[in-house]
C-alpha cells in the first residue's frame, strides 16, 4: 500500500471533488482504514472542504460493493491525471474564513436584493390560483384566480385591476387608495371591499365588507357603505347601488330563483317588466339559474342573468336578447 502523500492528496481532491474512479475510492479508503493517523488525516481534509463548499456531512457508503456494481456494468477508463492539491498547504485557516466570508456576503446580498425587488413589484398576477400580497403601503390583497393588478405610474396607492381582488386598505384621507376596473375608478374611505371587474364583461360589481368605498364614472358617483353593493353597467355608463329602498319597493320584481330553469325565470321576469328578454338558443332554456332579484331595474337582471351563466346579450327595440352556445356548469 502506498505511502506517497502527494499521492493520496491526489486521491482525496478527486475524491472529494467527486471526480475518482472507484478503484481509486477503494485505495483511499483502504489507506484511511490502515491507521488512525491516515483516518484523521482524511476526515480534516473532509471538514475543511465541506467548510469551503458548505456541503452536508457526508453519508457512509459501501464503496466495495459500489465498484463491483459499476465494474459489471461498465469498463474502466483509463486513469486521468488530476491537479494536486496538497491539501494541508492549501486549506489554510485563513482561506477557509475568507471563502465563509465571501459565501455569507453574497448570500446577504441575494436575500436583500431579492426583498428589493419585490416590494417594488408594479404587477401583480395570480395565475391559476389565489394569491394573498401586501402591497408597499401596507394594503392586503388577496387576488382570485386569473386576476391582475398593475400599479399606475409612480403612486403607490393607485392600481388598474382586471379579475376579482378583495382589499384590506390601509386609510389615508390625503392620498387615497384607487382602484381603475372597467372603465371606472373605485376610491377607498377606509373599508375592505372586493371588486370584480372580469375583462370582457359588461359591468363591474363592487362589494363592501366595512366602511365605506366611492364609485366613479364621468358622469357620476355613488357612495356604498358596509354590507353595501354596487355596479356599473359599461354600455349605459350607468352606476347603480343595489342595497338602496327604492330597489326593493316595487314587490312584483322580487324574485327567488334556486335550480329554476333560465326559461321558467324568464317568463316570470317578463310578466313583471315592460322590456322583455329572449334568446337565441332554445338550449339555453334548459340552462338552471340560482339568483334573487329585489326590484333591480330590467338591464341589471340581464346583466347578472348572463354574467351568473357565462352568456351575453344584445338590446333590441323590443328588450333584451340573450345570446350564447351554452351554460357554464
Amino acid at each position: 500500500m502506498t505511502t506517497d502523500k502527494t499521492h493520496i492528496d491526489e486521491l482525496i481532491a478527486k475524491y472529494l471533488a467527486g471526480e475518482a474512479l472507484p478503484d481509486e475510492a477503494i485505495e483511499l479508503e483502504d489507506w484511511r482504514n490502515a491507521s488512525a493517523a491516515n483516518h484523521d488525516y482524511v476526515t480534516e481534509a473532509e471538514k475543511t472542504y465541506r467548510i469551503t463548499h458548505k456541503l452536508p456531512a457526508p453519508k457512509e457508503v459501501d464503496t466495495y460493493a459500489l465498484y463491483a456494481k459499476v465494474k459489471a456494468q461498465i469498463a474502466v477508463p483509463p486513469k486521468q491525471n488530476a491537479r494536486v492539491i496538497h491539501l494541508k498547504n492549501y486549506f489554510t485557516p485563513l482561506r477557509a474564513f475568507a471563502a465563509v466570508l465571501i459565501l455569507g456576503v453574497g448570500v446577504m446580498f441575494t436575500l436583500y436584493f431579492t426583498q428589493h425587488t419585490h416590494d417594488n413589484l408594479s404587477v401583480y398576477q395570480s395565475g391559476n390560483g389565489v394569491l394573498k400580497q401586501k402591497l408597499a403601503d401596507g394594503t392586503q390583497v388577496e387576488l382570485k384566480a386569473h386576476t391582475k393588478l398593475e400599479l399606475i405610474g409612480s403612486n403607490k396607492r393607485r392600481f388598474r385591476l382586471s379579475g376579482e381582488a378583495t382589499f384590506n386598505v390601509i386609510h389615508n384621507a390625503s392620498d387615497p387608495f384607487t382602484i381603475e376596473a372597467g372603465g371606472i375608478q373605485i376610491k377607498d374611505i377606509g373599508t375592505v371591499f372586493t371588486v370584480k371587474a372580469v375583462s370582457g364583461s359588461d359591468s363591474v360589481r363592487v362589494f363592501v365588507t366595512e366602511g365605506s368605498v366611492q364609485m366613479l364614472s364621468e358622469s357620476d358617483t355613488i357612495e356604498l357603505h358596509q354590507q353595501q353593493e354596487g355596479l356599473y353597467i359599461r354600455h349605459t355608463h350607468r352606476l347603480i347601488n343595489l342595497s338602496e329602498k327604492g330597489m326593493n319597493e316595487d314587490l312584483k320584481r322580487v324574485f327567488h330563483f334556486s335550480n329554476t330553469t333560465l326559461k321558467e325565470a324568464i317568463e316570470m321576469i317578463n310578466s313583471s317588466y315592460p322590456e322583455k328578454i329572449s334568446l337565441t338558443n332554445r338550449e339555453l332554456e334548459k340552462c338552471l339559474i340560482t339568483v334573487d332579484f329585489n326590484g333591480q331595474p330590467i338591464e341589471v337582471v340581464v346583466t347578472i342573468l348572463t354574467e351568473t351563466l357565462g352568456l351575453s346579450y344584445d338590446k333590441i327595440p323590443s328588450g333584451y336578447r340573450i345570446k350564447g352556445a351554452a351554460c357554464l356548469p
